[in-house]
């Protein structure tokens, strides 16, 4: 099982899938989250970075580390 926590959304950000440990650290279980939109487990600045960084994923404008 992974430690880390993964979350996954779709097109229209909204949770498709979450796991244990991701849920946890949000204080969440993982059925309370999954179909709902992954702004609602954030703060207002971490929606607009959300949304901004979405955006530019629409836009194939991804900024990838090395």
């Amino acid at each position: 099982m992974a430690k880390e926590g993964i979350w996954v959304i779709d097109a229209d950000a909204k949770t498709n899938l979450v796991n244990p440990a991701m849920a946890h650290m949000l204080g969440y279980t993982q059925e309370e989250m999954v179909d709902r939109p992954l702004f609602e487990f954030m703060s207002d600045e971490g929606k607009a970075i959300a949304a901004k960084k979405i955006e530019n994923g629409k836009q194939g404008k991804i900024k990838r580390k090395n």
